[in-house]
C-alpha cells in the first residue's frame, strides 16, 4: 500500500513539474485578445505567378485568418510561426521586434513574418490596436510556436 502511494505521489509530482515547467519557460503575452480562427485548406500544390507576385506550395496547405486586438501596453510574447504570416494593421500602431530589430506599423500598413527568429509584437501607444492576420501554414500546423525565455533575444 505504501509503495502504491509513493508511486502515485511521484507521478503527480512529475506531472506537476512538467506542466508548470513548460508554462514557466514560455514567454506568454498579455493584453491581447485573439478572435476566432477561420481555417481552410488548399488540398493541391499551388504554383501561381501573376502580376509580379509568386506563390507556391508543396502539399496541402492551410490558410488561416484571424483578427487580434491589443490594449495599450499589450504584447504577444516571444514566438515564431511555421510557414509565413501576412498582417494588416486595421487601427492603431503596432511595434514588431524581430530579433533585435524594431519596426512600427500604423493603420493600413502591412507586414509579414516568417522564419525562426523570435518575434514580439507590442502596442506601445495609448489607443487599442486591431490587426487582421493571414497565416499560411502546412496543413494541420499550429499558427504560432511559443519561444521560451531562454530563446528570446538579449539585445
Amino acid at each position: 500500500m505504501n509503495k502504491r502511494k509513493s508511486v502515485f505521489g511521484a507521478a503527480i509530482g512529475l506531472a506537476f513539474v512538467a506542466i508548470f515547467s513548460v508554462t514557466a519557460l514560455a514567454t506568454a503575452g498579455g493584453g491581447v485578445t485573439a478572435g476566432a480562427q477561420v481555417r481552410g485548406t488548399l488540398t493541391q500544390d499551388v504554383k501561381v505567378n501573376a502580376d509580379r507576385i509568386k506563390f507556391q506550395t508543396k502539399g496541402a496547405t492551410d490558410v488561416v485568418v484571424q483578427t487580434t486586438s491589443y490594449v495599450p501596453g499589450g504584447f504577444s510574447g516571444w514566438h515564431t510561426h511555421p510557414g509565413f504570416v501576412l498582417v494588416v494593421v486595421e487601427s492603431g500602431a503596432i511595434t514588431v521586434q524581430v530579433g533585435c530589430s524594431f519596426n512600427t506599423y500604423s493603420a493600413t500598413q502591412s507586414f509579414y513574418e516568417s522564419g525562426t527568429t523570435p518575434i514580439m509584437a507590442r502596442n506601445l501607444g495609448t489607443s487599442p490596436v486591431v490587426v487582421r492576420i493571414t497565416y499560411i501554414v502546412p496543413q494541420g500546423s499550429p499558427v504560432r510556436i511559443d519561444v521560451p525565455q531562454s530563446g528570446a533575444p538579449s539585445c
